[in-house]
C-alpha cells in the first residue's frame, strides 16, 4: 500500500535567519586576502580567494616568513619615502629645497616647471610601493610567490575589488605599486612610472576585520546626518595660509546637524551621554602615534583645542560605560592618524572599531594642511550624497586629485572596513 507523504514548505523571506540582510548593492570582491600571524609568531599565513585563484586543486595559502618587525620596517620605509617626497631639491639651485606639496593642492604647474624634481619624486614613490609589494608576497614559500604573481597579473589586466582581512598585519595597500610591464626595472633612474599603477588608483581596496554582529552597509538618517566635529582650533592659527578646521566646520554646518567640540571633557560627556547619536565622528586635530621604541608604553593620543591628551584608555573607558548606539563613520584628519599598523591601530583605532564604529578613514603620513582640508571637504561633499558608497568615494578622490591636480596624496588615505558603506535616508 502506498500513500502520499504530506510536505509543507515554509519560505521565510524576512530576516528571521539573519541579523541584517545582504545588500544587493555591495561590491563583488574579486580578490580577498586573509592574513593571520602564525601561532609560533614566526611569520604569517596568507590565504587568497577570488577570480585569480581557482577553487580546484586546494587552497591558495602561502607562508610569509618575515617577523612583524621586519614587515613593519618595510612599511616605515615606504612612509619615509612619501614624507621625503614632500620636499625635494630645486633643479635650478641644488642648495635649495622645494616644498610644493606643502604649499598647494594643485601641482600641475609644478609638474611642468620643475619636471625633473617631480618625476624623481614620483619614481621614488613607485619604487617604494613596488618594493613593499615584493616584500609582502615574495618573502616566503613558492605558494606565496604564486599568489603574488597572480595578483600582479590581475592588477595589470583589469580593475579589482580587494578586501584584506587581518587583525595582525596592516599594510598601506593603496600606496603599493605594480608596474604595467613585469620587465620594468624601477631601480633605473630613467624607469617609466605611472600614478595609474598604484593600487589605490586602479582598484577598490579596504582593510577589514572580523565581522561585528549587526554590522550593516546602510547608515540610516532622517532629514540630515548628525556629525560631531572634534577639533583643535589652534591649527588655523598655526597654518594661517591654509586653515584646516574652519572650512570643514562650515561645510558640515551647511550639510548636517553639527556639534563642534574643542575640549576633552566635551567629547567624554558626549560619548557617555544617552543621547549620543553621532553618525560621523570627525577629528581635525593633532595626533601622536608613536615615539618609537624609546617611547616605551606611551599610548597614541589626540589633542583638541584644550591640548588635554585623549588616549586609548580614555576611549575604551568611555565606550565600556556607554557603547555606541549607532554605527558611525570615523574620519581622523590628524597627524599620522591612519597609521593603523602602529600604536594608533592597536590602541585608538582598534578600540573604536571594536566598539561598533562602521569604518575608519585616515592618512598614512603627515598630510600638509592644504591637502588635508581639500580632501576632507571633497570626501564629505561626496559621501553625504545618499547611497554613495565610501569605497567609491576614496577611489574617486584619489583619481580626482591625480588627474585634476597631478597630486598623489589621495593615495595616502586608507579605508578600514566600509567599502560598501553608504548613508541612506530610506533606511531610517
Amino acid at each position: 500500500m502506498t500513500s502520499t507523504l504530506p510536505l509543507d514548505v515554509t519560505v521565510d523571506n524576512s530576516r528571521g535567519l539573519r541579523e541584517t540582510a545582504d545588500d544587493p548593492a555591495a561590491h563583488v570582491r574579486t580578490i580577498t586576502l586573509l592574513i593571520d600571524r602564525r601561532g609560533d609568531r614566526s611569520g604569517f599565513n596568507i590565504t587568497a580567494i577570488g577570480n585569480p585563484f581557482p577553487a580546484t586543486g586546494g587552497s591558495f595559502t602561502g607562508y610569509l616568513g618575515l617577523s612583524h618587525n621586519d614587515v613593519h620596517s618595510g612599511i616605515s620605509e615606504l612612509r619615509q619615502v612619501w614624507l621625503r617626497m614632500l620636499s625635494y631639491q630645486d633643479p635650478d639651485d641644488i642648495r635649495r629645497r622645494r616644498f610644493p606639496f606643502n604649499d598647494t593642492v594643485d601641482l600641475r604647474a609644478e609638474s611642468e616647471t620643475h619636471r625633473e624634481g617631480y618625476d624623481e619624486s614620483m619614481l621614488r614613490l613607485a619604487r617604494a610601493g613596488y618594493t613593499l609589494f615584493r616584500t609582502v608576497f615574495y618573502s616566503g614559500d613558492r605558494m606565496l610567490a604564486d599568489i603574488g604573481d597572480r595578483i600582479a597579473h590581475a592588477l595589470r589586466n583589469s580593475p579589482q575589488v580587494i578586501t584584506v582581512v587581518s587583525e595582525d598585519l596592516f599594510i598601506p595597500w593603496p600606496m603599493l605599486y605594480v608596474p604595467s610591464d613585469p620587465d620594468t626595472d624601477l631601480d633605473l633612474e630613467t624607469a617609466p612610472w605611472s600614478l595609474q599603477n598604484f593600487w589605490g588608483y586602479g582598484h577598490l581596496i579596504e582593510h577589514s576585520f572580523k565581522r561585528i554582529p549587526g554590522w550593516s552597509e546602510r547608515l540610516p538618517f532622517i532629514d540630515r546626518v548628525a556629525a560631531g566635529l572634534n577639533v583643535d582650533r589652534t591649527l588655523d592659527t598655526q597654518f594661517k595660509a591654509n586653515p584646516t578646521v574652519k572650512p570643514v566646520v562650515d561645510l558640515f554646518a551647511a550639510a548636517a546637524r553639527t556639534e563642534v567640540r574643542e575640549r576633552r571633557s566635551e567629547l567624554a560627556s558626549a560619548i557617555k551621554s544617552a543621547d549620543f547619536r553621532d553618525q560621523i565622528i570627525y577629528f581635525g586635530c593633532h595626533g601622536v602615534v608613536s615615539g618609537g621604541p624609546e617611547a616605551g608604553t606611551a599610548l597614541a593620543h589626540l589633542t583638541l583645542t584644550d591640548q588635554d591628551p585623549i588616549n586609548t584608555n580614555d576611549f575604551r573607558s568611555w565606550l565600556q560605560q556607554s557603547p555606541l548606539k549607532i554605527s558611525p563613520v570615523v574620519f581622523v584628519n590628524a597627524c599620522e592618524g591612519g597609521q593603523m599598523s602602529s600604536l594608533f591601530f592597536t590602541s585608538f583605532g582598534k578600540v573604536i572599531l571594536e566598539y561598533g564604529a562602521n569604518c575608519l578613514v585616515g592618512p598614512q603620513i603627515d598630510i600638509p594642511p592644504a591637502f588635508a582640508k581639500a580632501y576632507a571637504c571633497e570626501f564629505f561633499s561626496r559621501a553625504l550624497a545618499p547611497k554613495t558608497q565610501l569605497g567609491d568615494v576614496t577611489q574617486d578622490l584619489t583619481r580626482y586629485f591625480i588627474e585634476r591636480y597631478a597630486n598623489p596624496l589621495g593615495l595616502a588615505y586608507s579605508l578600514y572596513r566600509g567599502l560598501d558603506s553608504y548613508f541612506s535616508p530610506d533606511a531610517a
